[in-house]
């Protein structure tokens, strides 16, 4: 006879005729052995799993729990979790927390924070993960030097994380030098944060200490000032010229009226004007 290969649900043996206990879930059993799957324990799955267990899966013979649904611990998971565990996650045997609830330190999470912690503590050290400002140290307990800009410095150094203008070192107690523009130099070593190499030495008399760069725009406008200027300029001179030029003519043509004679009324001749007659004289010579 052949086999089934499986059996439907409510049913188990080896030709599916026998029926699972009423106790198993669904009800689903072990085909061959007829042992609950999931819901109950027992020779014949004749007791219910605990309703804290994860899915109602415990084992046949103890009913213990695999897993506890979340809040709980135990065998069974009778038991809740502390309410200081993060989310209220704790493990199965110990209830001990998984994590603990921001504040909050201990193998139940049952002790605070020291007072300066900003984002909590370790679970088992009470070491602050961070440090409300102005504090540093393990438990930031300690005060972080005035001198750092914002109150603000390493969690693990009390180093500075940065400065004011004007400072620079570890805890920026060094003045930056008195060379540097807008008086700002690196945190570190105190050289000025320029790349204009002439800024680094103290400036002299002769060297100018405040040039901007010229704008383009100021050269187009005093170029055009210029040009309009010598056109100007220009026209004026053309102006005196032809004026002078007419005062000068008129001079001219008043002097030539003044040198002439009175007038008779006769005009006169120049003998430059007159061309001389040619006056032809005929020689006889006697034979």
């Amino acid at each position: 006879m052949d086999l089934f290969t499986d059996c439907v649900d409510g049913k188990y043996g080896v030709t599916c005729d026998a029926d699972c206990s009423g106790n198993c879930k669904d009800p689903i059993c072990d085909r061959n052995t007829g042992y609950c799957s999931a819901g109950a324990y027992g020779s014949s799955c004749g007791q219910a799993c605990s309703m804290n267990c994860k899915d109602r899966v415990c084992t046949k013979t103890t009913g213990h729990c695999i897993e506890c649904v979340t809040g709980k611990f135990g065998n069974i998971c009778e038991q809740d979790c502390s309410v200081n565990c993060k989310d209220r996650r704790c493990v199965k045997d110990s209830g001990y927390c998984t994590e603990c609830s921001l504040g909050k330190y201990g193998a139940s999470c049952d002790q605070d924070c020291p007072g300066y912690c900003r984002d909590g503590c370790t679970r088992d050290k009470a070491s602050c993960i961070g440090c409300t400002t102005g504090r540093y140290g393990t438990t930031c307990t300690s005060t972080c030097p005035v001198t750092c800009k914002d109150f603000v410095c390493g969690q693990q150094t009390g180093q500075c994380l940065d400065c004011y203008p004007g400072k620079y070192g570890v805890v920026c107690g060094a003045d930056c030098p008195a060379s540097c523009p807008d008086n700002i130099c690196n945190k570190e070593d105190g050289q000025c944060l320029t790349q204009d190499t002439s800024s680094t030495s103290r400036p002299t008399d002769s060297t100018p200490t405040d040039q901007s760069p010229v704008d383009p725009k100021d050269i187009i406008i005093a170029v055009l000032a210029v040009v309009c200027g010598l056109v100007t300029a220009a026209l004026i001179t053309s102006v005196i010229c032809q004026r002078r030029n007419k005062e000068n003519g008129r001079n001219s043509q008043d002097k030539r009226t003044d040198q002439s004679g009175p007038d008779t009324g006769y005009s006169s001749i120049d003998h430059r004007d007159v061309e001389p007659s040619h006056v032809y004289e005929m020689v006889v010579t006697e034979t």
